[in-house]
């Protein structure tokens, strides 16, 4: 060892050294120990400031709602009850995120057709509405049952004796139809009243895909199942045709004969209207507005002061001192105000929407998941006071997968003796008409597309398009099938035998589950099923469905199946939302009841809005070819005219 780094016997015992040790060692533990403190201090500190936050928010929100309930929840002594429609009629709102839904302006509004209805039917017994005044400026409709089904409120409100107003600058098919209802009808002078007839027409991509070299290889039953033509034809087909201008020739009668007798006008005066308005353009210099004045479509050509001035006078201002607009209450701030008493023995009667397209797994509002939806049903069926279900089908359908996994989930309603009533909306076909398959009784409006019973199955591959570019796959495996349903590989003679087998086997089931439930034979079913649409009032003939009626008629039917007609109410179920979901909901309510509201206006011309119109309708039928590949059996239960045709079957 080297002397000059040996330590000594006397410097290693130092006593001055292990007592600097000891204090060096106290003074770590010491500042150890006042860091600890701080760490928990800020921790503390922490927690304190995000509950400092979340009060603070949840303050914000209360005030903003506390501020909300000022003029648009003040119920007047005598007013008006202001139904101002901009945007779209729904049975069920589409979920989006919230803070999107308040700065978007790509969406246009929604209005929950149960909320207009029963503000509606709370006003026609309050002694402070007077009348009632319907804004349609922006109305987009939200297709025929919705609206007759609103119209039919309108009626009971005006046979209390009170008053209706509607106003609109342009009047399209679905204003006028809902406008129809009212007592009076205002236009501005340089608008008019649209009435053209209902048509289906949509873009069809098989010549388009043919260049491409996509390969769309189709299976199905059924003369009349069109869902996949628009992908390899290039025109419609004739069978689709015929059976597409029945329904429609249906609906339009039905359109026709209730703005006949709202208006007490002719069927032919409609009907010159809609076939011959360029002569009518030609006897009133183009003057639209007065030409749906003289025919009694209208009654008054206003400027939207004038019209102002007209319901103050008729309605009375709001007060002696703000006498710029009549006294009125909106729909929105009424029904926050209306009180519904229930005692303790009121039994409750579930309502569960299925709205949208049926895709396999799970799905927000808006469109209808097979495990989501059959969980609710799960969910609901397991409440004690249960008395009945009422379910509002409103689908096109889709996979087939999925469909009967909500149709079983249904069926065991009836296992538990729980009577189930289905109300069908503007459209409950093809899968849609599945799932209401186990119920006691089914309800319809007159203008319902149902039916479709058909099945098809859809293979797309792109093989040769990629040969275009020199890419080809290639490989091996242990048989035949291993390269089953590689999408860019050719599709092989057993594979198109596995899937056709299948989708004859589901066209099969779907017949017997139908007959079955309907107590109709097979072979008579057969002749009527093929993938046919029907309106509901032709359903009701074929014995597809139980009844005509709206929702409240199927709620008040299932009430009666469960003995509790007498004493029931209504409740809806919501899908579950996650707490992050639904605080994000309560923001977005607080804030968009006192921001603008933003809406993608329904009118418009030129060639921005003709191209808009294309790429609307690319991105819809892009979003229906994923549906037609989410079924895991290749399978699907889907009418797609039923959602592209124009005023009538909008969902």
């Amino acid at each position: 060892m080297n002397d000059s780094t040996a330590q000594s016997p006397s410097t290693a015992h130092d006593p001055t050294t292990a007592e600097s040790g000891t204090a060096l060692s106290t003074l770590k533990v010491f500042f150890a120990g006042i860091s600890k403190i701080f760490n928990i201090v800020g921790k503390v500190v922490k927690g304190f400031v995000v509950l400092l936050l979340v009060i603070g928010l949840f303050a914000w929100i209360g005030l903003i709602s506390a501020w909300n309930q000022g003029p648009n929840a003040y119920i007047p002594d005598s007013g008006a009850l202001r139904v101002e429609l901009n945007g779209v009629l729904v049975d069920e709102l589409t979920y989006q995120d919230p803070f999107e839904a308040i700065v978007s302006d790509s969406q246009p509004s929604e209005h929950l057709l149960r909320d207009v209805i029963q503000s509606i039917d709370a006003a026609a017994q309050d002694d402070r509405i007077n009348s009632m005044v319907m804004v349609l400026h922006d109305f987009s409709g939200g297709g025929s049952s919705k609206v007759l089904e609103l119209g039919e409120a309108i009626e009971r409100f005006k046979k209390t004796g009170k008053r209706v107003y509607a106003a609109a600058d342009f009047f399209t098919q679905q204003r006028y139809l809902l406008g129809s209802f009212a007592d009076d009808i205002y236009i501005n002078h340089y608008g008019g009243v649209e009435l053209k007839g209902l048509g289906s027409f949509r873009s069809y991509y098989g010549d388009a895909f043919d260049k491409l070299k996509v390969n769309f290889h189709v299976f199905r039953t059924g003369e009349f199942k069109d869902a996949v033509e628009p992908f390899v034809e290039g025109e419609m087909s004739e069978a689709s045709a015929n059976q597409t201008q029945l329904w429609l020739e249906d609906i339009w009668q039905v359109y026709k004969k209730t703005i006949a007798s709202n208006r007490e006008v002719s069927v032919e005066l409609l009907d010159r209207y809609a076939n011959e308005y360029d002569q009518l353009m030609l006897e009133f210099e183009g003057d639209a507005a007065e030409v749906a004045l003289q025919t009694g479509l209208v009654d008054g050509v206003y400027f939207r002061d004038e019209i102002l001035d007209i319901l103050i006078e008729a309605i009375g201002p709001i007060d002696e001192e703000d006498t710029d607009f009549y006294s009125h209450v909106n729909y929105r701030g009424y029904l926050s105000q209306v009180d519904m008493d229930y005692d303790d023995n009121t039994a409750e009667v579930a309502l569960v929407v299925a709205s949208g397209s049926i895709m396999d797994g799970s799905e927000s509002s808006g469109s209808i998941g097979g495990d989501s939806l059959a969980a609710q049903l799960r969910e609901v069926r397991k409440n004690e006071d249960l008395a009945a279900l009422v379910l509002r089908v409103n689908s096109p359908g889709g996979s087939a997968f999925a469909s009967d996994v909500i149709r079983r989930e249904l069926a065991r309603y009836d296992e538990e003796g729980i009577p189930v009533v289905i109300s069908m909306g503007s459209v409950a076909a093809s899968g849609g008409y599945w799932i209401s398959t186990p119920a006691d009784e089914i309800w319809a409006t007159e203008t319902t597309i149902t039916g479709s019973i058909g099945v098809f199955g859809i293979i797309p591959t792109v093989e040769e398009t990629l040969e275009t570019v020199g890419i080809r796959r290639d490989g091996v495996g242990t048989g035949p099938l291993a390269s089953a349903f590689i999408l860019d590989m050719p599709l092989t003679d057993q594979v198109a035998q596995i899937v056709q087998s299948g989708v004859d086997h589901i066209y099969d089931e779907f017949l017997l589950l139908v007959s079955d439930s309907r107590s109709i034979s097979v072979e008579e079913l057969d002749d009527i099923a093929q993938g046919r649409v029907w309106t509901g009032s032709q359903a009701l003939e074929l014995g597809l469905v139980d009844q005509i009626g709206s929702l409240l008629d199927a709620a008040d039917s299932a009430a009666a199946l469960a003995g509790v007609s007498d004493n029931y109410r209504l409740v809806e179920s919501t899908p579950p939302q996650s707490w992050r979901e639904q605080l994000l909901q309560i923001i977005s309510d607080s804030v968009s009841s006192w921001l603008p509201i933003q809406g993608r206006s329904p009118s418009g011309s030129g060639l921005a809005n003709t191209l808009g119109t294309y790429w609307f309708e690319l991105q819809n039928n892009a979003s229906e070819l994923n549906i037609l590949l989410n079924d895991p059996g290749h399978q699907y239960l889907f009418c797609s005219s039923c959602q592209n045709s124009g005023f009538a079957p909008q969902p």
